[in-house]
């Protein structure tokens, strides 16, 4: 998947108390390891994309990301792996 960064930070509107705590209950797995291809550090922030496959959208996700990825300039877009798990910015259903 391709993806780009969005910016400004949304809380989740479900009540949990970070986008990391959101991601972990939506995929119920461990937020460890930065998604982006070729990177590997350690995930530091539930960073929020938007896909980007021939055309923009503007639907928000949450990946894990680390602060170095999470900063890439919002007109760059990067592969995330196929094992990601992007979550629904929105969604919901596991909080």
């Amino acid at each position: 998947m391709k993806v780009k960064n969005i910016t400004g930070y949304r809380p989740p509107s479900c009540g949990c108390d970070s986008c990391e705590e959101h991601w972990e209950k939506a995929t119920n797995s461990t937020f460890t390891t930065c998604v982006r291809k070729r990177c590997g550090n350690s995930a530091t922030v539930g960073g929020h994309v938007i896909n980007y496959q021939g055309n923009s959208s503007n639907v928000s996700y949450i990946v894990p990301l680390c602060n170095t990825c999470n900063s890439i300039p919002t007109d760059e877009y990067y592969d995330i792996n196929s094992w990601a798990l992007p979550i629904l910015s929105t969604d919901t259903r596991a909080c």
